[in-house]
């Protein structure tokens, strides 16, 4: 189960607005998620594909 990603969103948004970083201009247009393995993300995956479009699964770092 995907938890807490709202409060992970919200919490980067605010240490950047403690920071002075003006964002407001800007989209978010992505996130990456390293799953713990194979298992995880295949139960993750029908999550994330409610909450957006998947435009990639590219492995990075071998990964």
């Amino acid at each position: 189960m995907l938890k807490d990603y709202e409060y992970f969103l919200e919490n980067i948004l605010n240490k950047l607005e403690g920071l002075g970083v003006d964002f407001r201009d800007y989209e978010l247009d992505h996130i990456g998620y390293q799953a713990s393995s194979d298992e995880d993300y295949d139960q993750l995956l029908p999550e994330f594909k409610k909450l957006g479009e998947m435009l990639s699964e590219e492995l990075v770092g071998g990964r």
